[in-house]
């Protein structure tokens, strides 16, 4: 069979138009081409003309499928993460290191999950999506299974292989659903898969509360890695390989190109700068209610508040997803996570720490939800891995150090007020520049004021 001219697209062509002349260009990505080229000859893809094109359905229920994927991912990955304060005091009992010491162990995490997105480009464009997938959740569960048996604070370090892992699977699901489905509706799927982190929060929180007193911390650590194991080999069987090509064939260009991106290096300085923020205080909160005096049940409770809003909030964000610019809202949240943190810092009874931490995970939904949709929106659907690895190396960067430089802070002051204040103000800066950037994205001419 010969293979079709690939006409040249013009500049003024949309992605849809372009990226269905790449079908024949499969041999150069992803080892998930001959399933591609099998979708494209039995006639998957929308039809022409319907706005669609290049967009696979190789499946009735193709959206649910790459949805609980990626749900799936977030609920292991993220919830596991954002409930790692849970887990520190434990280990501040078990091995007896200073603040700065254990607090090491979520930076190496926090690094590992933004750093990982590196290595998952490399396995996505070497092996496919689905196995970028399952080599995530491999490396997180067995350097889980190999930390329950540690005995120095120093083998947890090795939790920066937990967070690759996290994020390979997490970008392995979250690309590919604006590669199967149209801008406006991987915006809505994409988060509601994200309440996955929402509702993981509050499970490996509460299993923290539950399962340390019962199994000690090693047996909690095992039971983790068994959930984690069976979750993301469910995960993995509902990925879909993409329908088409839409790599570039110059990583080089690729690169070249987002780097002379203005809006797209504005947005990863704001989000490098909201992370180290973000991240202090996921880190920090559990230990920090436990200095000022608050017992486990406290501490408990303010990962439980902060799971249920992020849940509420990532409903909300695929509601406003469906009218409101995905840059807009991002940075109209930031707004809010830095008055939140601002509570956070300034309060010392339950009662407004409660409330702080309903709004952080309120305003916290939106921004994690809409990672993917406004990266979308900068630079396009072709250039996402790429996008996502370039910021998560910048996240990963502010994450390697949060966590230390608030441990370090506490050391000197006895609590982690100053740590959080600073996290508050980084958050407001970040705030103001994606705000810079939402304005730039909206004087385009070819910007459509939402999702399209």
């Amino acid at each position: 069979m010969e293979k079709p001219a690939a006409p040249a697209p013009s500049h003024s062509a949309s992605l849809e138009d372009t990226v269905a002349v790449k079908v024949e260009r499969l041999a150069v990505g992803t080892k998930e081409a001959p399933s591609c080229r099998f979708a494209a000859a039995k006639g998957v893809g929308a039809k022409s003309g319907s706005g669609d094109e290049g967009r696979g359905r190789p499946g009735r229920y193709l959206d649910v499928a790459l949805t609980v994927g990626l749900f799936l991912a977030c609920f292991s990955g993220i919830g596991l993460w954002y409930s790692i304060g849970m887990w520190v005091p434990s280990l501040l009992d078990e091995f007896g290191g200073s603040h700065v010491e254990t607090q090491v162990v979520p930076s190496m995490l926090s690094a590992g999950y933004f750093f990982g997105g590196i290595a998952a480009r490399k396995v996505i464009r070497v092996l496919g999506f689905r196995a970028a997938y399952i080599f995530g959740g491999t490396l997180a569960v067995g350097t889980i299974l190999a930390c329950s048996f540690a005995h120095h604070l120093f083998v947890f370090y090795s939790f920066i292989f937990v967070g690759i892992g996290f994020q390979s699977a997490w970008m392995a699901a979250g690309a590919l659903i604006p590669l199967h489905l149209p801008k406006r509706k991987s915006t809505q799927l994409i988060a509601i898969a994200v309440t996955g982190s929402g509702f993981g929060s509050l499970v490996f929180s509460n299993t923290a509360q539950v399962a340390i007193p019962l199994l000690g911390l090693r047996g909690a650590l095992r039971l983790v890695a068994a959930v984690l194991a069976t979750l993301y080999a469910l995960g993995a069987m509902a990925l879909s390989p993409p329908p088409v090509e839409t790599l570039q064939e110059s990583g080089e260009r690729k690169t070249s190109s987002l780097l002379g991106n203005v809006g797209f290096c504005l947005h990863c300085l704001a989000l490098a700068l909201s992370t180290f923020g973000w991240i202090m205080v996921l880190a920090a909160l559990g230990t920090h209610a436990s200095l000022l005096g608050h017992g486990p049940d406290i501490v408990a409770r303010l990962y439980s508040v902060f799971g249920v809003a992020g849940i509420i909030g990532r409903f909300l964000t695929a509601l406003l997803a469906r009218w409101q610019d995905p840059l807009v809202l991002y940075a109209a949240c930031l707004f809010g996570v830095s008055a939140s943190i601002t509570v956070l810092g300034t309060s010392e009874a339950a009662a407004p720490m409660l409330v702080g931490t309903a709004v952080l995970g309120l305003m916290g939904g939106p921004i994690v939800g809409l990672v993917i949709p406004t990266l979308h929106e900068l630079v396009g659907a072709e250039q996402l891995p790429e996008a996502l690895a370039a910021l998560t190396f910048l996240q990963g960067t502010a994450a390697l150090l949060a966590p230390a430089v608030g441990g370090w802070l506490a050391d000197a002051a006895g609590n982690y007020t100053e740590g959080l204040l600073l996290s508050a103000s980084l958050c407001l800066v970040s705030a103001c520049v994606d705000s810079r950037v939402a304005m730039r994205a909206r004087r385009r001419p070819n910007h459509s004021g939402g999702p399209a």
